[in-house]
């Protein structure tokens, strides 16, 4: 089974180029339960899959905050 969630960066630190958004797709994808990571310095969304029998919406927020970034369900 799969979860789709959107994420928006919302706080001063954003994504400012392609490797930041590497960065979160290689972070997020460490996470076990993730299966597919999509990351964007233009619209400042990250697009997740995880199965939420393994992984929780909340625990890949909590890693986006980890990385230094403030975001929100979209």
């Amino acid at each position: 089974m799969r979860q789709h969630v959107t994420f928006e960066i919302t706080g001063d630190e954003r994504m400012h180029c392609d490797a930041c958004a590497q960065r979160v797709v290689r972070s997020l994808g460490m996470l076990e339960g993730v299966i597919e990571v999509a990351a964007s310095p233009v619209t400042q969304q990250v697009d997740v899959d995880v199965d939420p029998a393994v992984a929780s919406v909340e625990q890949v927020g909590r890693r986006l905050e980890a990385l230094g970034y403030r975001a929100r369900r979209v």
